[in-house]
């Protein structure tokens, strides 16, 4: 008897223990039927979204993502330090991404809805979101691999929601 089966017998469970998050069918965090895309999982309530982030997303909204943001899978991943190993693991397995890469997406997620509301249009996103901003110093989507630099993203949004140029 091979050791997971007498480990399995031992403790008296009838079938293996599964080790792995199943990634949830990408539905809203509401319950509901509707896929979980990229612009939904970006306009859910705050609470929703982290409810999506603690059950993992899944692995299909890296590339809508990397879509919306016109870029390759691999220099989306990049950007976010997500190894695409992983990603390649979880779309094999049928897991769901960690809760860290989850965040990651959804910060990204939140700061891609903030800059539609200044922007109005998918170009105009994509070249604040990719391109150097001088108030930050910095490129607003390698920011969000952190909660710091997610709020210092966040904050220069601000501004420009207000009509506010600097």
């Amino acid at each position: 008897m091979p050791a997971r089966q007498r480990l399995v017998s031992a403790v008296g469970l009838s079938s293996p223990i599964k080790l792995t998050r199943e990634a949830p069918h990408p539905t809203s965090a509401s319950g509901s039927r509707t896929p979980l895309t990229f612009v939904r999982l970006a306009a859910l309530r705050p609470e929703e979204r982290e409810r999506a982030v603690t059950a993992g997303l899944s692995p299909a909204l890296l590339n809508e993502a990397a879509v919306k943001l016109g870029m390759s899978q691999r220099a989306f991943l990049a950007a976010l330090r997500i190894a695409p190993t992983t990603v390649a693991r979880c779309k094999t397995t049928g897991s769901a991404l960690s809760i860290d890469d989850s965040d990651r997406i959804a910060r990204l997620a939140e700061l891609w809805h903030g800059a539609m509301t200044v922007f109005e249009h998918d170009e105009g996103v994509r070249g604040w979101l990719t391109g150097r901003v001088p108030v930050l110093d910095a490129i607003p989507l390698q920011l969000v691999q952190t909660a710091q630099g997610f709020n210092r993203a966040r904050t220069a949004l601000m501004p420009l929601a207000s009509g506010v140029y600097a």
